[in-house]
């Protein structure tokens, strides 16, 4: 009896110190892939942008229709000339998570800081992006975030502008 004690004690000490596979990580080449993304969106650096996504690759920011990574773009160049300043402020937190499906996701938290042209009030707008990598490249894109003070501030600007205008032909 005793020995089948000692078996069955045996057995769930070996159960029980069974390895766990690792899912999160604070180091890994997709990390600093998603770290490199934030520099060159910072910088607009569009070419490298886009060498760091799958073709098929899927965006969605702040909304559930997905659309390619050369839209995004596209959209970026745009309203980039919106802004007497954009950067990314302090450090950006990540971490990469492989799923129980095997999927692996980098998510991550910065804030964003920012002027609109003819504006010098500072928008601060913190974020939270996903990126799902297949292969070393990004094949999804999610991001959320509060875009009611950028929204305020551009209307702002517009307003000032209309009434400087309307000052100036008063004159």
């Amino acid at each position: 009896m005793k020995k089948l004690i000692l078996l069955g004690l045996t057995i769930i000490l070996f159960a029980s110190c069974q390895q766990t596979e690792q899912r999160y990580f604070d180091d890994s080449a997709e990390i600093e892939t998603v770290k490199l993304l934030y520099k060159n969106i910072e910088s607009g650096n569009y070419d490298d942008i886009r060498a760091m996504y799958n073709d098929t690759a899927t965006v969605k920011r702040n909304t559930t229709k997905a659309i390619s990574i050369d839209e995004l773009i596209a959209e970026n160049k745009k309203g980039r000339g919106d802004f007497s300043s954009f950067k990314f402020r302090d450090s950006i937190y990540t971490e990469m998570v492989i799923t129980k499906s095997g999927n692996t996701w980098v998510n991550s938290w910065a804030t964003w800081v920012g002027k609109v042209q003819g504006n010098d009030n500072e928008i601060v707008v913190p974020l939270h992006l996903s990126f799902r990598f297949v292969d070393g490249l990004i094949v999804e894109d999610e991001g959320y975030w509060n875009s009611l003070p950028i929204y305020l501030a551009m209307e702002k600007a517009k307003a000032d502008k209309a009434a400087a205008e309307m000052e100036a032909i008063e004159e």
